[in-house]
């Protein structure tokens, strides 16, 4: 009886500890989001140099890694850093990119690619990897 109060004791405390975390990153990105007030895709967009990078790309990034914040229509900055701002780290960065290859029709990576392309760390560092995969060999 002892070890099954425990073990919902620890239950409990786990899951409250969960929707504070899940409270206090809501709101800190309801504070960033109301930061960028006016922001959206056009600023997104504006900060790549000509050439600029295919809009599917622009696009499909920006709306992906908008889908990772809990606020509906976060502006996305180039600048964001992926862990820091979303929370994206390791596997979750393997899936987003892995599925951003597809959606916007990138071959697959070679060794090379791997090999010579610096770590992902920005939602810009995302577009231009990207980028790289949507030219032929």
């Amino acid at each position: 009886m002892d070890i099954l109060l425990s073990i919902m004791i620890s239950v409990l405390l786990c899951s409250i500890a969960v929707v504070i975390g899940s409270s206090v990153l809501r709101t800190r990105e309801r504070g960033i989001a109301a930061s960028r007030g006016g922001e959206g895709f056009g600023s997104f967009s504006a900060y790549f140099e000509s050439p600029f990078p295919p809009d599917i790309i622009l696009r499909r990034v920006y709306t992906a890694v908008q889908h990772q914040s809990s606020v509906p229509k976060f502006p996305v900055r180039a600048t964001d850093s992926l862990s820091e701002v979303y929370g994206i780290v390791d596997e979750d960065l393997d899936d987003l990119v892995g599925a951003l290859i597809k959606e916007c029709g990138c071959r697959l990576p070679t060794r090379e690619d791997k090999q010579s392309l610096p770590p992902i760390r920005t939602v810009a560092d995302v577009v231009s990897y990207l980028e790289r995969l949507s030219k032929p060999l």
